[in-house]
């Protein structure tokens, strides 16, 4: 048996079965399949697993393919923020990182804040102090984008919330009118592994840190990956 090949194994494995279902038939419902309609049968199962294998390739192929950072545009820089959360010393790291049409790191922020371990409000947060991080370091034409829907949706909303999350967009909001040119867009998390991982590392330092022309340690591998997929 260990020296069949995958293929051999799996037509054995559908021939058994068949030949099993077939003894059945004949005992249960005294229906009599002849053994060449077994065999045909069996090619044929195999045939469809065959192809169902090679279309699952495709999707996985086709999902990766989805599943990668995407530069900005020329003249256009990328902001990714995202959010940990420590929610039993209730604290929330918030990563950034500033990258150009090359996919290059300009700038990167970690820090860490007393916060009540909301999802959504640990993410509202950590977009408001993304955006400030931005503008205060002189850049002004930006596309942000981060892994809660519910920060991006309040971002490209024309109402505000009165909750203390919906405040929080409000004033990112605020910080974003004074640039020459935003927008917010949703990904996927896969898509987000760089400000996810920055966020992550901000719950284990104190207070507030930033990096400029250089890429921390805690991302590089990271970052090197993405400019080679």
């Amino acid at each position: 048996m260990d020296l069949l090949e995958q293929d051999d194994m799996v037509s054995f494995a559908t021939t058994s079965w068949l030949i099993w279902k077939r003894r059945n038939e004949m005992i249960f419902r005294k229906c009599f399949l002849h053994p060449r309609i077994v065999a045909q049968n069996s090619k044929h199962l195999v045939e469809e697993l065959q192809l169902a294998k090679q279309q699952n390739k495709k999707l996985t192929g086709k999902v990766q393919r989805q599943a990668a950072w995407v530069t900005p545009p020329r003249g256009r820089l990328k902001l990714n923020w995202d959010a940990s959360l420590d929610k039993i010393r209730c604290r929330v790291g918030v990563g950034a990182v500033i990258r150009d049409h090359e996919g290059q790191v300009l700038a990167t922020l970690r820090m860490q804040h007393d916060l009540f371990p909301d999802p959504f409000l640990a993410e509202a947060y950590a977009a408001l102090q993304a955006s400030i991080f931005c503008k205060s370091s002189g850049y002004k034409g930006i596309i942000m984008e981060g892994d809660s829907l519910q920060v991006v949706k309040g971002l490209n909303s024309a109402s505000d919330s009165h909750t203390y999350a919906g405040q929080l967009i409000a004033d990112t909001k605020t910080t974003l009118s004074s640039f020459t040119a935003w927008s917010a867009g949703h990904t996927v998390r896969a898509n987000n592994c760089v400000a996810h991982a920055l966020s992550k590392d901000a719950l284990g330092i104190s207070g507030y840190t930033t990096t400029f022309g250089s890429v921390p340690l805690c991302i590089r591998t990271l970052v090197f990956e993405s400019l080679n997929e």
